[in-house]
């Protein structure tokens, strides 16, 4: 065997040997903590995502952009549309298609009317199947285009690997998400009172008019008999496994929690995760709505002006125990295309916000703007000198132009034209 041959072997060992170590290191390079040296508790479950709920940073993940079957979390999606594009006290007409459809039901009958906001209950409590068809084929006249609906609302929030086939999260191929952009969507709703009234209900009662009775309604959510639950949606399907989007919250902090593909013993490693995050994280606000981030310049024709350049608004971090004695770095980017004249509070660019000093420090954003007006250009603030050569150049153009005129109209008069040569032949 020549040296060629040697190499080749050596260097197909080292990646068989890469390989393993990869695949029985435990969490291999699937796990990986945002802020902590300190594991967080271990998880069964296909994807993890962990996000702060007021800044939006991620904790903890593992997973976060693998393709998942969401089951009944997609009804989350159902549910902020349902209240963007509708009007809660519209009656909606069950279909055909909504009373017969399987799965978790309130039992709606053909035919019957109930108003958009016994449906939305009915949807985030009770899980109801039947309900999120009804209100698909009312929102968008059939579920196919409310599918449609969905996707531009998830693309619109930056979700890049999510498709939505179906109201419900019923069994479909082409129906999938992953535990990040869940958390996107997750947050965006969270940020609706409404939404969040809703999910934060316990019990609901609306109608049964097939029975002259009423239904009520419990929700399904196990948080929200705890001290800090306030919601989402939990999610069952044999193939999707057990799914859950929580979130909890202890004084002045919120914890979004997304789990999916997980086990029996999904519940315990919810609330193991909540408790990891209130026992190790503290909210600190790292930058003031105001502070001083730079200066920015802006010049043109001669006349040039410097304005400060401030947050727009808090910049508040959850730090866990590590981070604490870190400074927080600022990064801003510039918006391009920005002139005078330009009012204070203005945008003038971004600034990413974060710890680099610890290993996968997650950024934030917020919006840099201007602190004080910076006029437009006005003949009268140029520099003197050029305002002197300014109307130098108009004076010598102006008379070059009299000049031309006066020109042509000597030589109109006193010229005669010329005749024309007659050759003969």
């Amino acid at each position: 065997m020549g040296l060629k041959g040697y190499v080749r072997y050596i260097t197909i060992a080292l990646v068989m040997m890469s390989l393993v170590y990869t695949a029985l290191v435990p969490g291999g390079t699937t796990r990986a903590s945002a802020s902590s040296s300190k594991e967080w508790p271990h998880v069964n479950a296909g994807s993890l995502y962990v996000m702060d709920m007021a800044s939006g940073r991620p904790l903890y993940w593992e997973a976060p952009d693998k393709r998942m079957k969401p089951a009944s979390t997609t009804k989350i999606m159902t549910a902020i549309l349902a209240i963007e594009k509708g009007r809660m006290d519209d009656m909606v007409v069950v279909s055909k298609r909504a009373a017969s459809v399987e799965g978790s039901r309130i039992y709606l009958e053909e035919g019957e009317k109930e108003s958009l906001r016994d449906l939305l209950y009915a949807l985030m409590l009770e899980s109801a199947n039947d309900a999120a068809i009804a209100i698909a084929e009312h929102l968008g006249g059939s579920v196919e285009s409310f599918a449609q609906m969905m996707n531009e609302k998830a693309a619109s929030l930056g979700c890049t690997g999510t498709h939505f086939t179906n109201p419900n999260g019923l069994e479909d191929p082409d129906h999938y998400t992953t535990a990040h952009d869940l958390a996107l969507i997750a947050r965006y709703a969270m940020q609706n009172p409404q939404f969040r009234q809703v999910v934060s209900t316990r019990e609901w009662q609306m109608p049964w008019p097939v029975k002259n009775s009423t239904r009520v309604l419990y929700n399904e959510n196990r948080l929200l008999w705890s001290e800090d639950g306030t919601g989402v949606k939990t999610g069952y399907t044999t193939a999707a496994g057990h799914c859950m989007v929580a979130s909890a919250k202890r004084g002045g902090q919120e914890v979004l929690v997304v789990l999916l593909g997980g086990e029996m013993g999904f519940w315990k490693d919810i609330r193991e995760l909540i408790d990891y995050y209130f026992a190790r994280y503290v909210t600190l606000t790292v930058v003031q709505k105001g502070q001083e981030l730079g200066t920015r310049k802006f010049s043109s024709w001669g006349f040039s002006h410097e304005v400060k350049a401030v947050a727009g608004e808090d910049a508040v971090l959850p730090v866990c125990t590590e981070e604490k004695g870190a400074t927080a770095q600022v990064r801003v980017a510039w918006k391009e295309g920005v002139r005078p004249p330009i009012s204070a509070g203005d945008t003038l660019g971004i600034a990413y916000i974060s710890f680099p000093t610890l290993p996968s420090a997650a950024e934030i954003c917020i919006p840099v703007v201007a602190a004080e007006a910076v006029p437009g250009l006005v003949l009268s603030r140029l520099p003197w000198k050029w305002t002197l050569a300014f109307c130098g150049v108009l004076a010598l153009l102006s008379s070059a132009r009299s000049a031309a005129r006066r020109k042509r109209r000597l030589r109109k008069r006193y010229l005669k034209p010329r005749r024309p040569r007659i050759r003969r032949l």
